[in-house]
């Protein structure tokens, strides 16, 4: 079985107001991937918050807070659709 060549060079994306240099593989894991797919609520939720990790590194506090709403709380709608905005613009940028 031959390896695919493996983009390793950040790629850098903007979502949300924040921007971000992200590891352009950060979802070829298949088992966070597993762990999202599973029927284990607990595990799917802990698999997404990996991958929130890998996406936002060091700018995990400044996501949040750009994600929180007026009462207070960061809405897991939002942060869903930040994780999708992320992973389309890497994506888009990988493949270009």
């Amino acid at each position: 079985m031959s390896k695919k060549s493996i983009v390793d060079k950040p790629i850098t994306c903007t979502v949300a107001g924040i921007t971000l240099k992200v590891d352009p593989n950060f979802a070829d894991d298949f088992e966070l991937i597993a762990d999202l797919s599973s029927g284990d609520d607990s595990r799917a939720v802990k698999g997404f918050s990996a991958m929130f990790d890998a996406i936002c590194k060091t700018k995990k506090k400044d996501v949040l807070e750009a994600l929180r709403n007026e009462s207070g709380r960061v809405p897991f709608e939002q942060v869903i659709k930040f994780v999708q905005d992320v992973s389309q613009q890497v994506n888009a940028l990988k493949n270009s």
